[in-house]
């Protein structure tokens, strides 16, 4: 007579003890002091709150939505309408330990498929990161930024100017007096570098996270001068943020900058981890200040531009037929390379102006029956060419089709263009195009990987599942010998316990799917209130669905032997049953 009653308490008071745990869950994730989360017993404390949280308000979801999710699954198979909601109604614990390892397997793919979609949502490359660069130690005067504009095929173009400089926080006394000796001796080892760029364009293109001040106020700040962007690598090192004051000095000019905003970039982060430049980028970083070209050239009197990024415009047009990856090869030679530069001319939009302005002085010197050195005004063409040709040979693979290595000569024809336009030849060049592709194909080759990996979990809860449904028949015997004397046949006794396994997973899944997106949410907002990054969370549906679809297909065929075993028991051996 007490036995429900006494049922009924217990799965309260675990509901309420699970909710409690969700509240200090979500208390220690906004209100406590952001570095708290830096510490191990608090993070653990947090993940542990959290996964307990749902663990105990299982039972509850499983008396609550158990009894009209199997009502739903048992109609679907043909059974009478209150025929499967018994074992929830009684016995919740007992579906519970089940759900719980279905909750975690699901709960962590449901997870790691929203990163993983963070991650190539920053790995943006098309629209936020330049897709190539040139860069010369020696820079050029300000006016190339002209002549690089008018070159066909650059689109979205920015210039910047990193100039070596000296950095001085300008505070109190004990500024000071709280760096290390240890920081007193990097101070002196790294090298501080005032980077000068359009802030709109610089900024934009590079695909900044403000950590600490307002993004709008900021680039406003910078535009009217006088002000300075940070790394928080920078910040760190000289223990500065948004308000403070440093003192740059260039040359024999100095001058006082106010910080207006600490950036961080989580696609330039990720590239340096995929890299492995990480030490290397902290180390040049440490001291970097980003500013406008304007305030280098007032304060500095300082006119030049170090490097160009840009985006490359590519026509989609076929390559010609004898054009191919290994064409270097035979294309060595100045005539050779001059006749083929003739006949590539309609295939390269790009290029057509260029070449036609040459081509009577090429073919002239190629009509020569003994040439010499090619003509002064073809040379250019020919280096410019050659070195491209090079270029796509040496970065040529296997893989690469000819379309693809025709879109690869192109881009670097551009950029060999830009290099001449700056008269630097020997500039460094770098092009992110095949690699914004291979380091894309290769984040969702490993998304997928460790997005499914706690599917094994799924698998192990298979076991339980049956082990489940296998307590569940033995109990039921009795119950099951009086349905198949009143008329019951094996194929409802079989649909009856399947209906069972299929509720248990879809309870699992309802609260695999919450547990999640909540282990998302808490990691997303602790993320900006320790690094300042609003990230958004966005739910592969396709993976979910997928990750739901096997959470209940695991669950339906664990269920089928003992439902097989069930719907075979002996009606007479089962009606004596105690």
């Amino acid at each position: 007579m007490h036995a429900r009653p006494s049922r009924t308490r217990l799965v309260v008071a675990a509901g309420i003890a699970g909710a409690v745990l969700l509240g200090v869950h979500v208390w220690m994730v906004y209100v406590p002091e952001r570095e708290r989360w830096l510490t191990p017993f608090f993070a653990a404390v947090g993940t542990l709150s959290l996964y307990a949280g749902y663990a105990l308000i299982t039972p509850v979801l499983v008396m609550g939505i158990g009894r009209p999710m199997s009502r739903a699954v048992g109609r679907l198979f043909g059974l009478p309408g209150g025929l499967a909601e018994e074992p929830f109604a009684r016995a919740p614990w007992r579906s519970t330990g089940a759900c719980w390892v279905l909750m975690v397997g699901l709960s962590l793919i449901v997870h790691l498929a929203i990163r993983t979609r963070l991650v190539q949502r920053i790995w943006d490359f098309p629209a936020k990161l330049p897709e190539a660069f040139v860069w010369s130690p020696n820079p050029v005067p300000g006016d190339v930024i002209d002549k690089v504009a008018r070159i066909p095929g650059v689109a979205e173009l920015t210039v910047t100017t990193d100039v070596t400089c000296r950095v001085t926080p300008i505070k109190g006394a004990s500024a000071k007096e709280r760096l290390s000796l240890v920081e007193r001796f990097l101070n002196r080892l790294t090298r501080p570098v005032f980077v000068a760029g359009e802030p709109d364009r610089l900024l934009g293109m590079m695909k900044l996270a403000f950590v600490e001040g307002d993004e709008a106020e900021a680039l406003e700040k910078v535009r009217r001068g006088g002000y300075v962007v940070i790394p928080v690598q920078t910040a760190r090192h000289h223990h500065l943020s948004v308000g403070d004051k440093v003192r740059v000095t260039i040359g024999r000019r100095s001058s006082v900058f106010e910080v207006a905003g600490v950036v961080a970039s989580p696609a330039m982060d990720l590239a340096v981890t995929a890299f492995h430049a990480e030490s290397y980028m902290q180390f040049a970083a440490a001291s970097a200040m980003l500013g406008t070209r304007r305030d280098l050239r007032e304060k500095f009197g300082i006119d030049l531009v170090s490097m160009v990024m840009c985006n490359v415009t590519i026509p989609d047009v076929e390559p010609p037929a004898d054009f191919h990856v290994d064409a270097v090869d035979r294309l060595s030679d100045d005539r050779a390379l001059g006749k083929a530069i003739l006949q590539w001319s309609p295939f390269l939009p790009n290029e057509r102006a260029a070449i036609d302005a040459v081509a009577p002085a090429l073919r002239r010197w190629l009509a020569e029956e003994t040439p010499g050195p090619p003509p002064g005004e073809v040379a250019p063409i020919l280096h410019r060419f050659a070195r491209a040709l090079r270029w796509v040979r040496w970065m040529g693979d296997g893989n690469a089709t000819s379309e693809e290595a025709w879109a690869l000569f192109q881009e670097r024809l551009v950029l060999e263009r830009i290099a001449q336009a700056m008269n630097r030849p020997d500039a460094v060049i770098g092009s992110l195009r095949r690699l914004k592709q291979r380091v894309l194909d290769s984040l969702e080759q490993a998304g997928a990987i460790v997005t499914w990996l706690p599917a094994v979990l799924l698998v192990i809860a298979s076991i339980g599942v049956g082990n489940l449904v296998r307590v569940s028949v033995h109990v039921r015997t009795r119950q099951i010998g009086m349905l198949r004397a009143v008329g019951a046949l094996r194929e409802q006794i079989l649909r009856l316990i399947l209906t069972e396994a299929i509720t248990i997973g879809g309870i699992g899944s309802v609260v695999g799917l919450a547990l999640g997106i909540h282990l998302s949410a808490s990691v997303f907002a602790i993320a900006q209130r320790l690094l300042g990054l609003v990230l958004p969370i966005e739910v592969p549906a396709g993976t979910t669905a997928l990750a739901v679809g096997l959470t209940i297909t695991v669950c339906l065929l664990a269920g089928i032997p003992p439902a097989r075993r069930a719907a075979r028991s002996d009606v007479l051996a089962a009606l004596q049953t105690t």
